[in-house]
């Protein structure tokens, strides 16, 4: 989801001009937490990024996700940027990543100035077709997991049968 998520990310830099993004995605039971920079983020800001976040996260999501273990926050920066110093956001913008119904991420960006209601617009639509990627990545895992099941399943019926036509003759 990374992947996808940096280039959605990188995307909506040059729309919405923000210094960093913060994304929190449920995988597997547990948070990742990527943080996207313009700039270097030293650790007590690296830190202050994903504990806001998380909050954010868990007030969206609800109390229950509190518990979920979460990544180490990855840092990952943006096309552009440079060694310039990046403080912690006095404010963000938040958009739910919604998967099947669900709320299963969180993307939130911090800009230097507020966002028009042009950008905000573009920002929750952009937050949404990333959620649609998202469904269908997880639907197409879901699949090729069935599919996989289904082949092995096949593999031992098939063993078995030899087994049992070996033994008969």
């Amino acid at each position: 989801m990374i992947p996808l998520l940096t280039t959605v990310v990188q995307a909506m830099r040059y729309a919405l001009g923000f210094d960093v993004a913060v994304a929190v995605v449920c995988e597997d039971g547990r948070h990742i937490v990527p943080v996207f920079t313009t700039g270097k983020v030293t650790p007590a800001v690296l830190e202050g990024l994903q504990v806001q976040s998380l909050a954010a996260f868990v007030e969206l999501a609800g109390a229950d996700h509190a518990a979920w273990p979460s990544d180490e926050p990855q840092v990952i920066p943006l096309a552009g940027a440079t060694d310039a110093p990046i403080g912690e956001p006095d404010a963000y913008e938040d958009a739910p990543l919604v998967m099947n119904g669900a709320v299963r991420g969180l993307l939130r960006v911090s800009c230097p100035k507020p966002l028009t209601p042009e950008q905000r617009r573009l920002f929750f639509a952009m937050a949404s077709d990333a959620s649609r990627a998202f469904e269908e990545i997880e639907t197409q895992r879901s699949h090729t997991k069935m599919v996989q099941e289904r082949l092995l399943q096949s593999e031992k019926m098939s063993s078995i049968g030899q087994l049992v036509s070996g033994v008969a003759h």
